[in-house]
């Protein structure tokens, strides 16, 4: 005779273990093989247990070797730009008198390459008002700097107006940023105003 598992009731905690195979196991001395594996399933679902997921199966060889493959392939990350870089980035100059007996002002600027790769530099030009204005020092047209090199421009500047003069040094060089602009401003001071002594005075009168 077979029974129908609806009309057995089973205690939750018949089911040991979580597994239809031992529930069916502990029930086939009462029930048949086939009402025994129904009724452990619907056992298991009702107790709210239910078949653990088979895990997933391992990469293959050839999928790690795909991944391995991918990462050998990938392309590297792009280069810092390479650039020149002034300090400082703008010269100023000042001055009170002009002439042949006045003797000319000098100031400097450090040229650096920031980046990862040799610049060459190409010119070296003033733009502007570059009568008054000379260059010397190590950099020059035909200078290659090396990474994290340096060279240094000496300016040097001799008005022959008292009025104000700009001018832009202008650097031209084998990188991304090129070219590289340097202000040169110069600016005449006001010279010292001459101030009469008070003549003396008697009841507000003068003699």
């Amino acid at each position: 005779m077979t029974i129908a598992p609806s009309a057995v009731v089973v205690p939750c905690d018949v089911v040991v273990g979580g597994s239809i195979e031992q529930t069916k196991s502990k029930m086939q001395n009462t029930f048949s093989l086939l009402n025994a594996a129904l009724l452990a399933t619907l056992l298991l679902t009702a107790c709210g247990k239910e078949e653990a997921p088979p895990p997933p199966p391992p990469p293959s060889e050839s999928s790690v070797d795909d991944l391995l493959r991918n990462l050998q392939q990938a392309p590297p990350p792009p280069a810092e730009p390479s650039r020149l870089t002034a300090n400082p980035g703008a010269v100023e100059f000042s001055f009170a008198e002009v002439g042949a007996t006045v003797p000319p002002q000098t100031a400097s600027v450090t040229i650096t390459n920031d980046g990862d790769q040799d610049l060459n530099i190409s010119s070296i030009k003033l733009a502007g008002t570059a009568n008054v204005f000379a260059l010397g020092g190590s950099c020059r047209a035909g200078f290659n700097v090396t990474k994290t090199q340096s060279c240094d421009i000496a300016i040097t500047f001799t008005p022959t107006v008292a009025q104000p003069y700009s001018a832009d040094l202008v650097i031209t060089y084998s990188g991304d940023e090129s070219p590289l602009f340097i202000a040169l401003n110069a600016l005449p001071s006001l010279p010292p105003v001459a101030v009469a002594p008070p003549s003396p005075s008697i009841w507000g009168q003068t003699p």
